[in-house]
């Protein structure tokens, strides 16, 4: 099936304020993420060679947030909050850093969320409803470390997205992939292999009075 996803934008590179028609209505931040690259350091340094081994490094939350931080301060000399999370408008399709006080950072071409396919189950009623989908998604993190060299973590797979409206408009809304995997890069490897698993969680006001794989659709 195609992916028919409605982009509704892409946010600047930049800090700007929480404002009205800038804050998202539906934010996901990422609450858990971890896994491991296994990756070959050097083709060239090998060739010849009668034994090679393959280098691994372990993927956490806060690698991640290193990684994230480290390249929004080398775009543009912004130091992120130390309480900024990475955010996921679903809407939107966009992820940017965030936190409580209104700080506010595009992370375009930091930190990718594609949700690439959705087969639904929903149940709806005058008074909200509920939505638990079988998904493939992928989350996608690059760039360069405090040291100076690369980092791509990408794991993709599948996985389930939850959604529940109450009776006051009120959704709730998780994303998660577990044992996924695709490329992954560390400190400038020649190759390598992402493995691991990450959580979206939020709350807010939908932008669709249906079910969201409706919308997405």
């Amino acid at each position: 099936m195609k992916n028919m996803k409605i982009l509704l934008g892409a946010l600047t590179l930049g800090v700007t304020a929480f404002v009205a028609g800038k804050a998202s209505a539906f934010p996901l931040a990422l609450v858990s993420a971890s896994g491991t690259i296994s990756y070959t350091p050097s083709y060239s340094q090998i060739q010849g060679t009668n034994v090679a081994r393959i280098s691994k490094v372990s993927v956490t939350m806060k690698s991640i947030m290193t990684v994230v931080s480290n390249e929004v301060f080398l775009r543009s000399q912004t130091m992120a909050p130390k309480d900024a999370v990475i955010a996921y408008d679903p809407y939107q399709d966009v992820t940017f850093l965030t936190n409580k006080s209104g700080f506010h950072y595009g992370l375009s071409g930091i930190v990718t969320v594609d949700l690439q396919d959705i087969a639904t189950s929903f149940h709806g009623n005058p008074h909200g409803g509920s939505e638990s989908d079988t998904i493939v998604i992928s989350l996608r993190v690059y760039g360069r470390g405090p040291d100076g060299t690369y980092f791509e973590f990408y794991v993709n797979g599948q996985g389930t997205l939850q959604f529940s409206v109450d009776k006051n408009n009120k959704g709730s809304m998780s994303l998660s992939l577990s044992g996924g995997a695709d490329y992954g890069e560390y400190k400038n490897s020649d190759d390598g292999v992402s493995k691991g698993g990450f959580t979206f969680k939020g709350t807010g006001t939908p932008e669709w009075s249906e079910a969201f794989s409706t919308y997405w659709y």
